[in-house]
């Protein structure tokens, strides 16, 4: 599975991070960029009385499942 991984500076200066999990293939540093000062400038989320004022990083998180059993 492949979940982007957005972190973002708020007002206070403090460290946010957001995911998104089953990002399509293909995504590229620019559509992140772009969804990131979306998120910014409509304010969208809110992590409590600081909002987000920049952006400072973005990755794609790969993990794999191995099941081990199922009932």
């Amino acid at each position: 599975m492949k979940k982007l991984v957005m972190k973002f500076v708020d007002a206070a200066g403090n460290n946010k991070s957001m995911t998104i999990s089953d990002v399509k293939e293909g995504l590229t540093a620019e559509n992140a960029q772009t969804l990131m000062d979306t998120i910014i400038a409509k304010d969208i989320f809110a992590f409590g009385p600081d909002a987000l004022t920049s952006k400072d990083s973005a990755s794609i998180v790969e993990t794999t499942e191995t099941e081990l059993f199922e009932n």
